[in-house]
């Protein structure tokens, strides 16, 4: 079992969130965050807190695809139409948690959360389902370690 030094404390543990808001009036094309994950980062959830929810509206955040990033990685097709805390899901009638956070357990189809350690280094993006500005604001959040940090 591994022993963590005695001069560390909580705060000191890498483990870090980011809020990422959303700009007004995207569409449905790929938008950048302007944040980048660090290099050596795992990605352990991400989720979304809805301030101005869009009824009919679905988001995607993932990684920038023009630089060999996945899109929808992180959340796939997650609603806003609501406000507050919105997680995604795995449930098998309507999956919103994205490919890089859901590992197959046991080869059989039976999803869990995972945790993603390919994507450090990429700037984060996000995309709506509406083909004109909507109306949602909000933020992504980003809960990751950053291994740079860990001795």
């Amino acid at each position: 079992m591994a022993k963590v030094p005695e001069n560390w404390r909580n705060d000191m543990l890498p483990i870090k969130a980011v809020g990422i808001e959303l700009a007004a009036d995207f569409d449905n094309t790929e938008q950048s965050s302007g944040y980048t994950l660090p290099t050596n980062a795992i990605v352990l959830d991400v989720f979304l807190v809805v301030d101005t929810a869009d009824a009919g509206e679905t988001l995607d955040v993932g990684t920038d695809s023009t630089a060999s990033g996945d899109a929808d990685g992180y959340l796939d097709g997650v609603s806003v139409a609501s406000t507050g805390l919105v997680r995604p899901t795995l449930v098998s009638t309507g999956q919103t948690r994205g490919a890089l956070l859901r590992q197959d357990e046991d080869g059989a189809g039976a999803l869990v959360p995972g945790w993603d350690a390919t994507m450090g280094g990429k700037e984060i993006t996000y995309t709506g389902s509406h083909a004109t500005a909507n109306t949602v604001r909000g933020r992504i959040v980003i809960v990751y370690i950053d291994c740079k940090e860990i001795v």
